[in-house]
């Protein structure tokens, strides 16, 4: 029974039950004897919320929106665009102003890339470990601006051979810096929020990828636009082209800086991809050397003598996770390819669209990032509950395998696109004869005058065959 200010007995911590009165009796932690306190009771629940929930009842029911937030945003919107944007053109500067074949421009495309994610879990640890995100975001923006304006001065052109060292320590810093800022920029835009405010942090993270997108879609198109039609020395300008993505960092660079005081910053916590690496070896190592016959129910409970039990779980369900990313390396290394072999076989094409017009070797990468608009909410608020309807695609994975199925459809057709343009028929002249060839891409005309008064004009995409002695 209970008296007036104890209880016999014990109960658990935060165990309350009803009264008649209205309200609950609840036990506090700190007291050797449980004291009832009477907590107020709403006389009637909280109403559910219905549905999808609005912008205005995000903002309304989670209080205000921070407005640091909006720095962050447009800081990934300059700072993707720049990546995007001088990524769209790197393949042709490394073909047509470095004067690098074909192979191994792709293979430095894609050393690029690889860079690029690969540093990200290097930036993670350092946010984590040592640095936190405000700082390790700061230096990241600093050696991603040094990486982009090296690359703009070497785009200038050369009094002699072209420089091509220069570019590669640039690439090499672009690379760092992006791996820093990939993966804390979002963390730590989502740092900003407070516990109870989910239907805000999902706007931000719908605001932060549409940012992304939206400036890849607009500098696709722009950059390779200027890259072609300003001429500089009688060339393509991508001198031009990489001062704009310098530009464009050092405006997010900026931008980010702008709301320093308005941040909020929390202290790093802990190398948590470090602790992971070190639970997983101490598993291995007293599986192995244990002499111990004891049988456990998994390989890393062997880590629960040096490590708390509850990291052990969560690693076992990283893991468990980890084996739907499989496939995802080999998407990527063929997803990536727009950017390295499709651009050049895009290059060998006249780039008509019809009506709509003409598009430029390196625009064709504008595409992704478009159809990453349109797609998202099209098939998020039509395709996939139509689909639902009939049983199909319901379940993530469902979706992933058909959009993998997919990818292998397109590499399938621009196989067979690669083929028609090698069988392309090369007629061989007779002894005494020369044959050449001029294929023009140009949007205006080109003139071409020869000897004994032969003379020439090609509009664009027209082949002309020349054969004399």
């Amino acid at each position: 029974m209970l008296s007036k200010g104890e209880e016999k007995g014990s109960c658990d911590s935060g165990v309350s039950s009803n009264g008649s009165n209205g309200g609950s009796l609840k036990q506090p932690n700190n007291s050797k004897h449980a004291t009832l306190e009477i907590v107020p009771l709403l006389k009637s629940p909280p109403p559910k919320e219905q549905g999808g929930s609005s912008i205005k009842n995000v903002f309304t029911r989670n209080g205000q929106f921070p407005g640091c937030v909006y720095f962050i945003i447009a800081h990934v919107f300059c700072e993707r665009a720049s990546y995007y944007s001088s990524r769209a053109i790197l393949v042709l500067y490394l073909t047509r102003f470095l004067d690098f074949d074909e192979d191994a421009a792709t293979a430095m495309y894609h050393a690029f890339v690889m860079l690029c994610h690969f540093s990200a879990p290097i930036g993670a640890m350092v946010a984590d470990g040592w640095l936190g995100k405000y700082k390790t975001i700061l230096c990241s923006c600093f050696i991603y601006a040094a990486g982009s304006i090296t690359m703009a001065i070497t785009a200038l052109p050369p009094l002699g051979a072209p420089d091509k060292v220069g570019p590669l320590i640039a690439l090499l810093l672009i690379s760092l810096g992006i791996g820093g800022l990939g993966p804390s920029v979002s963390a730590f835009g989502g740092d900003q929020f407070s516990a109870n405010q989910e239907g805000m942090i999902q706007l931000y993270f719908n605001m932060f990828f549409f940012s992304t997108n939206a400036g890849a879609v607009i500098f696709f198109y722009l950059i390779p636009q200027l890259r072609s039609d300003v001429q500089c020395y009688g060339d393509d300008c991508y001198s031009l082209a990489f001062g704009i993505t310098a530009g464009l960092i050092l405006a997010a660079t900026l931008l980010f800086v702008a709301g320093t005081s308005m941040y909020k910053k929390n202290p790093p916590s802990g190398n948590m991809i470090g602790l992971v690496f070190r639970t997983i070896m101490s598993a291995l190592k007293n599986k192995f050397t244990s002499q111990s016959r004891e049988k456990r129910n998994h390989w890393l409970d062997w880590a629960s003598d040096n490590y708390e039990r509850d990291l052990v779980e969560d690693i076992k369900i990283v893991l468990h996770v980890m084996v739907l990313f499989l496939p995802l390396p080999m998407f990527f290394a063929l997803s990536e390819q727009y950017g390295s072999r499709w651009t050049l076989q895009a290059e060998k094409m006249d780039g008509s669209l019809g009506p709509i017009g003409n598009i430029k070797p390196d625009q064709m990468q504008v595409t992704t990032a478009l159809l990453i608009l349109i797609f998202i909410p099209t098939f998020k608020g039509i395709v996939y509950p139509l689909l639902a309807k009939c049983n199909l695609l319901v379940k993530p994975l469902q979706r992933m395998g058909a959009g993998m199925f997919l990818v292998g459809a397109s590499f399938l057709i621009a196989g067979l696109i690669e083929l028609r343009l090698e069988r392309t028929p090369i007629t061989v002249p007779p002894v005494g004869k020369a044959d050449l060839r001029i294929i023009h891409t140009s949007p205006c005309d080109l003139k071409i005058q020869g000897e004994n008064n032969y003379n020439v004009t090609l509009s664009f995409a027209q082949v002309r065959i020349f054969i004399g002695a």
